[in-house]
């Protein structure tokens, strides 16, 4: 029974989190431009962990249906150059 209602618990639990710690600010075109230099330079200094944490990022969004999936996408190519961020 547990495993039954385990995904939609936690997929509940993720999205009532998400906007209760109001993380959709982040999510957005004018945070991305903002922080632009603050996420080039990460991207910059950890060349293998910054993919990595942005793909987990992005399956979250994705997997939680959030608001911003547009944006993340449009991140990624952003900060990794069209052919490694598609």
């Amino acid at each position: 029974m547990l495993k039954r209602w385990m995904p939609p618990v936690l997929l509940g639990s993720g999205l009532i989190a998400f906007f209760a710690f109001d993380l959709d600010r982040f999510l957005s075109l004018e945070a991305l431009a903002e922080h632009r230099g603050w996420l080039l330079a990460h991207v910059h200094a950890y060349p293998l962990l910054a993919p990595v944490i942005y793909i987990m990022l992005y399956i979250a969004v994705v997997a939680f249906s959030l608001p911003g999936g547009t944006v993340m996408t449009l991140a990624g190519g952003f900060l990794f150059g069209a052919l490694a961020g598609g």
